[in-house]
């Protein structure tokens, strides 16, 4: 996890054992169900954390998709117009949305709130050069024996493992920080 991750990570842990683990854990299911800090949160929050925390953030996975594809992609002679190389890229990402609130405990208002998003993905290549190129001409007994020694050949490989969901969360972390940032004009 980069660094701004491990700093989060401490901050949160540095909240839940001023609040409390019980009390943290109704702090989120509170959360999670009014969709929302309201007043009386907020308040209770500043008084607890008084002068350890001007604002405090929470996020929650909005939406969380994988998606794997394949390509292929080949080198022909330019002389005998053969193919050379065949090559299967298989891929798996994962692109997780987060909403994060920032609020304020000074005037318990909401300060900023902030749908972002980050990806990852992975991804692996398969040598297809060895496979045999079906013939337009081959009826189905010729084309079911072409399939079976060309899966004995070069089988279809797996797919590569779905990226980590904290790899993805600390890609959408990254990306707050360039709305964070100030302006450079003045």
């Amino acid at each position: 996890m980069r660094s701004g991750g491990w700093e989060l990570e401490r901050s949160a842990r540095q909240v839940r054992a001023i609040i409390g683990r019980n009390d943290h854990g109704v702090l989120l299911d509170r959360f999670k169900d009014d969709n929302g800090c309201g007043d009386g949160v907020l308040a209770e929050l500043n008084k607890v954390l008084e002068g350890k925390a001007r604002f405090i953030v929470f996020g929650n996975i909005q939406a969380d998709q994988i998606e794997r594809s394949e390509s292929e992609s080949e080198v022909v002679d330019k002389e005998t117009k053969k193919t050379t190389s065949k090559t299967k890229t298989m891929t798996t990402s994962r692109t997780t949305s987060v909403r994060l609130r920032f609020y304020d405990l000074t005037d318990q208002q909401l300060a900023w709130d902030h749908l972002t998003g980050g990806q990852s993905v992975t991804s692996k290549e398969h040598d297809m050069s060895d496979v045999i190129e079906h013939d337009p001409k081959e009826g189905f007994l010729g084309g079911l024996v072409t399939s079976m020694v060309n899966s004995a050949i070069k089988p279809d490989p797996e797919y590569p493992p779905t990226p980590r969901l904290e790899t993805c969360l600390a890609s959408a972390f990254d990306n707050v920080g360039v709305f964070l940032k100030t302006s450079k004009k003045q």
